[in-house]
């Protein structure tokens, strides 16, 4: 499949676009920076314009014919196209900005109008535990103090959602609990709205982009909010 990884030079973004390729999918990475994610070499972009000339971890032939990089900020409407146009499965993992609110709202909305304008239907973003009423996951009195100290972005999140639940398509929202640099571990553990039961109080980043890219195409993820932690 053709993915789109929008905020994936590094963070969680950069994790998906790395599995995304060892898993054979060929993939599209846009970010501010134009910065190569960890482990994908590539030619230095320019503008808007696109790199064919990356490869992964692998560092194969097949894998820098499947990667393509492209710098720019995907709030604006011909970045988000150039990114899009022509992908299966568009991931949206982009983080905030100091000193600009709503950044993760405001590139989801952009992305969001792409999407319509050329009848694209799946749509992945990764949120975060605390968001859109998932607080009944979280664990104890961890929960209370991450919501203090994300009070900001949860904002932009739950404006985000709001943004993806209008959207109407195959969408699915993820969110995970603290992100981690630890190792894979391919154990997590997963709460719906309504369900019963916290989550554990983080998730490595490994753990969460094998999540994603397993369920690329997963009919059961269309339109759920996701809670999502690992086992320990």
């Amino acid at each position: 499949m053709k993915i789109t990884v929008v905020g994936g030079s590094r963070g969680i973004g950069a994790e998906v676009a790395r599995r995304a390729l060892d898993a054979g999918h060929e993939v599209t990475v846009v970010s501010r920076s134009g910065a190569r994610p960890v482990g994908v070499v590539s030619a230095e972009p320019a503008g808007v314009a696109s790199s064919n000339d990356a490869v992964s971890g692998d560092h194969s032939d097949d894998a820098a014919a499947r990667t393509r990089i492209i710098r720019g900020d995907a709030s604006t409407y011909r970045v988000a196209e150039e990114a899009i146009a022509g992908a299966d499965v568009v991931v949206v993992a982009v983080g905030g900005i100091k000193g600009h609110l709503g950044n993760r709202a405001r590139v989801t909305r952009s992305c969001l109008r792409v999407m319509n304008a050329l009848g694209m239907r799946r749509l992945i973003v990764v949120s975060a535990l605390g968001a859109g009423g998932s607080a009944e996951h979280m664990p104890g009195p961890v929960g209370s103090f991450v919501r203090l100290i994300k009070a900001v972005s949860l904002v932009d999140h739950n404006e985000q959602e709001a943004a993806v639940r209008e959207f109407g398509e195959d969408w699915t929202i993820v969110r995970p609990s603290m992100l981690t640099d630890g190792p894979f571990t391919g154990e997590v553990m997963t709460r719906l709205p309504g369900m019963k039961g916290t989550l554990r109080r983080q998730i490595s980043r490994a753990d969460l982009a094998d999540y994603i890219v397993e369920n690329f195409d997963n009919p059961d993820t269309y339109k759920q909010a996701i809670s999502i932690s690992g086992q320990v």
